[in-house]
């Protein structure tokens, strides 16, 4: 059915996320808080301030009352953070997100949470007959259209809940990720967008263990670019990315790994499609990075709609 005359976007989706109920209503049985996630709001929130010196190692410039500290020391090596870049073998988006949502929505019935889909659970919280226990909001919708530009296939999935059957740890989430196919002759394009916290129990994988993302990631089908705007959090791994692009044998852009102390590698391969890049670790120059990025452009295309 014809919607709008424009792409739908997320943000246009009613406001879902109010606060979280508390977790102490009657009948719950465990809290499905996440653990150790926090959406990277932007790569630059995210760096740590840098270490401070050791007793003594500090220099006091007495005239203008400033302390010079030393640069923090990496954990990692730059090969290190490349490789954990580069050897990625998921990148669970918004088609697993939804995918684990709607599974976890089957252990629901016509009393809690009420529908396959849509979830407005009073604050209390309610369990399902076969124990499955629901709370909090959700928004899931399907749909599609024509305008003038070309024809859009768009699923999204936003709110701010908790599943928790039985046999499972809980999934809980807290944001919205959206899917989208755009066809305009013969040119293709699909784009993913997660915005949030997910971390679904029933999950195998990187989703089992959290994902933390504000990421908007375009592939432009029929000419060979995959692009990724934001960040990503995957358990340990922190990941941002400007203006990247990866086409066949070359990249463009910055990707960005931040390493344990709180500070980032930078890999950045300009503004033209380059084989090879420079990196650098907090500013510092350390030299040409040639990566081969084929497996992680697979890795993410695995997850983005058909």
């Amino acid at each position: 059915m014809p919607v709008a005359s424009r792409p739908l976007n997320i943000a246009d989706a009613p406001p879902l996320f109010g606060d979280r109920a508390a977790a102490g209503g009657q009948g719950r049985r465990r809290s499905l808080a996440p653990a150790g996630f926090v959406l990277l709001a932007g790569w630059a929130a995210c760096a740590a301030p840098a270490a401070g010196p050791a007793s003594g190692t500090a220099a006091k410039d007495t005239a203008t009352d400033v302390i010079d500290t030393p640069a923090a020391a990496p954990t990692w090596t730059a090969d290190y953070a490349l490789d954990r870049l580069v050897g990625l073998g998921e990148f669970p988006l918004a088609l697993t997100i939804q995918g684990a949502y709607l599974a976890a929505m089957a252990g629901g019935d016509s009393a809690c949470p009420g529908s396959e889909t849509q979830m407005s659970i009073p604050a209390e919280g309610c369990y399902a007959e076969n124990g499955t226990w629901f709370e909090g909001s959700a928004f899931y919708r399907q749909d599609d259209w024509e305008d003038a530009g070309g024809r859009w296939e768009v699923t999204e999935l936003g709110g701010d809940f908790g599943i928790a059957p039985l046999t499972t740890d809980p999934f809980d989430a807290g944001g919205s990720v959206g899917d989208r196919r755009n066809t305009l002759g013969s040119v293709v394009r699909r784009i993913s967008d997660v915005r949030g916290t997910f971390v679904d129990g029933a999950s195998e994988g990187a989703l089992r263990r959290g994902v933390s993302s504000f990421l908007i990631v375009t592939d432009e089908v029929t000419g060979d670019a995959l692009s990724l705007e934001g960040t990503i959090s995957l358990e340990d791994l922190n990941l941002a990315f400007s203006a990247f692009t990866l086409q066949t044998g070359c990249a463009s852009g910055r990707a960005s790994v931040r390493d344990p102390v709180g500070i980032w590698y930078d890999f950045d391969f300009g503004d033209s499609c380059a084989t090879c890049g420079t990196s650098r670790f907090d500013g510092q120059d350390l030299g040409e990075a040639c990566p081969d990025f084929s497996g992680l452009a697979s890795a993410v295309r695995v997850d983005l709609p058909p």
